[in-house]
């Protein structure tokens, strides 16, 4: 009898502890959301306009008035090729920079 209850307490406890790790880990993720998009907020510009798109807000999607898919080809290769752009991107978390239909990883 005593094992048994002994056993229950050991599962309610692991049960527990699995939830407090699952909320931590949602918290975390939702407050990596917010800074994702606060960031996108802050490069955007009267002459391009970037949101954090996606499920968790990892795609950094830019739309630039007027460009054609040419201009948003051109613009992602300077920005991955820019060290500095790629690690801000990275800081924040982003996986993905896209303009129109073209998507370039963050690496």
């Amino acid at each position: 009898m005593k094992t048994a209850i002994v056993v229950q307490v050991f599962i309610v406890a692991l049960l527990l502890g699995g939830i407090y790790e699952l909320s931590s880990a949602w918290q975390a993720e939702v407050k990596a959301e917010t800074a994702r998009t606060i960031y996108a907020d802050s490069v955007s510009s009267d002459d391009a306009v970037a949101v954090a798109t996606g499920l968790t807000n990892r795609t950094l999607f830019v739309a630039i008035p007027h460009a054609g898919q040419a201009e948003c080809d051109h613009f992602l290769d300077v920005i991955v090729t820019d060290r500095s752009e790629m690690n801000e991107l990275r800081q924040n978390e982003f996986d993905h920079v896209q303009c129109l239909d073209s998507i370039r990883e963050v690496k």
